[in-house]
């Protein structure tokens, strides 16, 4: 079939198992398709879909009801799935039960923060900073080492009146 249809042998699995879905689940309605390409091909999604065994009936007896209105949707649930903490099992868990929504749920994370640029950007940059290499790459050339000296001097700067700005704030 993929070869016939100039697909990669992934991309032609990945419409099968679509379609064995909407089959299981007794949805033939085929502007569901997308919602399920998205729910299914999430990798964020498919841990939970293997630990939670009524998550997959639940997300389909939504989308056939009309609770999930867009595919693009199903990607407020891959956010919630990302996270990975305590919350967010335990609101996969609501999801997954049915007694929160997608949306809802969704919007509890954002509450929290967690979902926040900010916050994802600051786990980033302290995730880069405490690699082993980053000090290797800090003395790599007298340049770079002036260079970043420089720089990390402005962020100390910057990040200092920050928190002193937020320690006012509490």
């Amino acid at each position: 079939m993929a070869e016939e249809l100039g697909l990669s042998k992934a991309k032609a699995q990945k419409m099968i198992d679509v379609v064995e879905f909407m089959i299981k689940h007794d949805d033939n309605d085929k502007r569901h398709w997308s919602h399920y390409w998205e729910y299914l091909g999430n990798r964020n999604v498919k841990k939970y879909r293997d630990t939670t065994p009524d998550l997959d009936n639940t997300i389909a007896t939504a989308v056939k009801g009309g609770a999930i209105k867009d595919a693009k949707d199903m990607r407020k649930l891959s956010d919630i799935a990302r996270i990975g903490d305590k919350q967010a099992k335990k609101i996969m868990q609501n999801i997954s039960n049915g007694t929160v929504s997608i949306y809802t749920g969704h919007a509890q994370m954002l509450e929290s923060g967690k979902l926040d640029d900010v916050v994802k950007k600051l786990k980033k940059f302290r995730d880069f900073i405490i690699d082993d290499t980053f000090e290797k790459q800090l003395k790599s050339s007298k340049d770079t080492y002036n260079q970043s000296k420089f720089e990390i001097d402005k962020i100390l700067k910057r990040l200092n009146k920050i928190r002193e700005k937020m320690d006012d704030d509490e």
